[in-house]
């Protein structure tokens, strides 16, 4: 059974599965996919082509879908909404903008949002993400598993922010961010140890000294830094690299 409040509002084409509530003033715009066992406070809006997956909690006034424009002239651009996992989080007043032209904005599982964040067209946010209030992330941004923003803290368009990295209160930032440490001030603080599995924590110094210095690494020196360490390392600089070279066109092996 679901609990719907009679002034919700319910588009064409709009599928809702069991166990949720609806507060009052939802508006759930056309062709809305809403699964089982979601939690939907007052004043939320849900624009047209958003899929929204289980177990999530939307408090008040959080507006999903949000029509993304060009921002040369203000016109609306061609958009295929939002795509929004399981078990996330999201806190009051948030906005989130649709994906363009094929593309959704992407929220994966088991994120938190807090509030007033804004999240630009085309974002992919991955895994265990914390977002604190008044974050701001722009179009196209990726984030990758377990990292952070700090409050009023915020990340440039095509940027990506690495596994267990966070950015620090009310910082910008304008460039990848490295997996596994802290960004501040423009400068990088320390390693993450907070979030950073334990076992990483004594690559500190060989992981720092090949994020700054891989790009000018020979192909057998960069195999060769590589295979101090683990697997699990190995894989997240890969899905970094990776992640970077998107906005390249390119994917290294």
């Amino acid at each position: 059974m679901n609990s719907i409040s009679k002034l919700v509002k319910i588009g064409k084409n709009v599928r809702i599965g069991i166990n949720n509530i609806l507060g009052d003033n939802v508006i759930l715009g056309d062709n809305v996919i809403l699964g089982d066992n979601n939690n939907i406070f007052s004043n939320n809006v849900i624009y047209s082509n958003v899929e929204i997956g289980n177990n999530n909690v939307f408090l008040e006034g959080n507006i999903i879908g949000e029509h993304p424009v060009n921002m040369d002239d203000f016109t609306d651009k061609i958009h295929n909404g939002v795509k929004i996992g399981n078990n996330n989080y999201f806190h009051c007043n948030s906005i989130i903008f649709g994906g363009t032209q094929n593309n959704k904005t992407i929220i994966y599982d088991n994120n938190k949002v807090s509030c007033n964040t804004h999240i630009g067209h085309d974002v992919i946010i991955n895994n265990n993400v914390y977002l604190y209030p008044n974050v701001y992330i722009c179009g196209h941004s990726i984030l990758l598993d377990n990292s952070g923003i700090g409050i009023a803290g915020g990340i440039h368009q095509e940027r990506v922010l690495g596994k267990y990295s966070f950015i620090g209160m009310g910082c910008p930032a304008s460039k990848n961010i490295f997996p596994y440490y802290i960004y501040a001030g423009n400068k990088y603080l320390r390693m993450n140890t907070k979030r950073v599995p334990e076992e990483y924590h004594k690559y500190d110094k060989e992981l720092f000294y090949y994020l700054n210095n891989h790009i000018k690494m020979s192909e057998n020196e960069n195999k060769e830094y590589l295979s101090i360490f683990n697997n699990e390392i190995r894989i997240d600089l890969t899905d970094f690299f990776n992640s970077i070279n998107i906005f390249k066109n390119k994917k290294i092996k």
